[in-house]
């Protein structure tokens, strides 16, 4: 399964190549993809919410937890019609629906950032876009979509009743952006680029602890943590630097004791101290 990913991965950046020069007066900061339906209505809602007040223009509106200048009455009539509307859509448990629920749950956040509703609607959309993710596919595109509506749920809906299950989910994100991430460093293992290589793998690394971080599980490890540090220490070993080989696999072993590979790492360490000591002499 590995070998099929690695392989379809490779195809990918070699096709991905030949566009470098169009691309390189870009920032080479990634960035999240922002086209879409979902994208402009979520990003257009976001924006919204960042630029709203509490001025006395709109006091009713946030008292009431709507948007505009129509009656409250109607203004409710409409909210609760339109995420009626994309609720039977989205239980439809259907592609075709999903992508009419989805493009509801917009409209309601963009119309409606206010209603207490708002939070599902957001989670909702992200679920749509996590669950329709590629995972045979290099494209992260559908992971950024729902990582982003979940994490306007705890940013701007901190405490709703979809705060956890948001944050698991931003930390599944996580985990797949820091799978990504070491299939790309595996890649240059395999051709040798051991320094590109672990500049990937500390990509994933980061990716895997920002997930663990913001949804901590004492029950769980990030799979794709351990891996980073795993083809970190093999880099650095097949670079000739030992003591960052042996330092990588300690922390391994620290920071992820239930690691796969924990009684490989176990012989490595001790066979990595004896070439220090042999260095040292």
């Amino acid at each position: 399964m590995l070998v099929s990913r690695l392989d379809h991965l490779f195809f990918y950046l070699i096709v991905a190549s030949a566009g470098a020069v169009m691309v390189s007066s870009c920032s080479s900061a990634p960035k999240r993809a922002s086209n879409g339906i979902y994208a402009q209505l979520v990003q257009r809602s976001v924006r919204h919410l960042s630029s709203s007040s509490e001025s006395e223009s709109n006091k009713l509106e946030a008292k009431n937890g709507v948007d505009g200048d129509d009656t409250v009455e109607k203004v409710q009539e409409d909210a609760d019609s339109l995420i009626k509307r994309a609720d039977e859509e989205y239980e439809k448990d259907k592609e075709s629906w999903y992508r009419r629920a989805e493009q509801d749950y917009g409209t309601f956040t963009l119309k409606f950032s206010k209603h207490p509703l708002a939070p599902r609607a957001f989670f909702r959309i992200g679920e749509i876009r996590f669950r329709f993710r590629n995972c045979s596919s290099c494209d992260l595109k559908p992971i950024h979509d729902a990582l982003d509506a979940y994490l306007t749920i705890i940013e701007r809906y901190s405490g709703s009743s979809y705060d956890v299950d948001a944050r698991r989910r931003i930390r599944d994100c996580r985990e797949i952006m820091a799978e990504h991430s070491n299939l790309i460093g595996q890649y240059h293992l395999k051709r040798d680029k051991y320094e590109a290589a672990i500049a990937r793998f500390a990509e994933g690394l980061a990716f895997a602890r920002e997930g663990v971080k913001t949804y901590p599980d004492e029950g769980t490890e990030s799979e794709q943590g351990a891996e980073s540090l795993y083809y970190t220490g093999y880099a650095y070993r097949e670079l000739k630097k030992i003591k960052e080989a042996r330092e990588t696999f300690l922390l391994l072993n620290n920071e992820y004791p239930k690691n796969v590979h924990r009684m490989e790492i176990e012989e490595l360490l001790v066979q990595l101290m004896y070439e220090i000591k042999n260095d040292n002499k």
